[in-house]
């Protein structure tokens, strides 16, 4: 059976992340080989080549033999993927080479877009939910940026990134499915599951876990300080 899967912010092969994220070389240095080698471990023990992933954002940070390191990292991953570009992919729109660099990205990714929409069954009903790296509000900094790229909250849900925070995971009509927050891809049932209990009333969270109504969902938000 297939299953459809969510992240955001792997910022694979980026030294500084790797470093507030905890994998270090004996000399305190971001540790990019460990940070990715775990990347590659957590994926391959959640997806399957039947399953789909959304990346919502931040591949990587750098030039175009990191990138093209990167696409390739990703090619070699189980199931397919899909990806809503953040503000430090070459491919969101702000970026001056981002048409150029589309044909590229789409060996790698079935589909590259700013936002999205999926419809997820919730209390039975099938429900729009919006997909962008950026929240509707909230950000690392101490204001909110990007402005321009945010979507409007009309009262849809929105599945984001962005924000690094490691203890926000709902908020609002807002899922935050970054790596910093969950430790894994988060499944979309389980999304589900807690835009439902958030709704009635009764999403309920505990150390470690989201009890959404019946239901326990686990997460290990990453470790480290506050994040880029």
């Amino acid at each position: 059976m297939s299953r459809i899967l969510y992240t955001s912010d792997p910022h694979l092969s980026h030294e500084f992340l790797a470093r507030l994220r905890g994998f270090l070389t004996s000399t305190g240095d971001g540790d990019v080989s460990a940070h990715d080698a775990w990347y590659r471990q957590m994926w391959c023990s959640q997806v399957t080549k039947r399953d789909t992933v959304y990346i919502l954002g931040d591949l990587t940070v750098g030039g175009a033999a990191r990138v093209d390191a990167v696409l390739a990292f990703m090619r070699d991953l189980p199931g397919s993927k899909h990806f809503i570009s953040g503000n430090h992919d070459i491919v969101h729109p702000y970026e001056r080479g981002s048409i150029r660099a589309q044909r590229q990205w789409l060996e790698t990714f079935e589909s590259v877009q700013a936002f999205g929409v999926r419809r997820l069954d919730v209390h039975g009903v099938r429900r729009h939910v919006a997909l962008s790296h950026f929240p509707y509000t909230g950000d690392h900094t101490r204001e909110d940026r990007f402005d321009a790229w945010r979507l409007k909250d009309t009262g849809q849900w929105l599945l984001h990134g962005h924000t690094h925070d490691r203890s926000q995971r709902v908020h609002g009509r807002q899922v935050h499915v970054g790596l910093d927050a969950w430790g894994r891809l988060v499944e979309e049932s389980e999304i589900a599951s807690l835009i439902a209990a958030a709704e009635s009333g009764e999403l309920v969270e505990q150390e470690g876990e989201y009890v959404a109504g019946s239901r326990r969902i686990a997460f290990a938000p990453m470790t480290g300080a506050d994040q880029t």
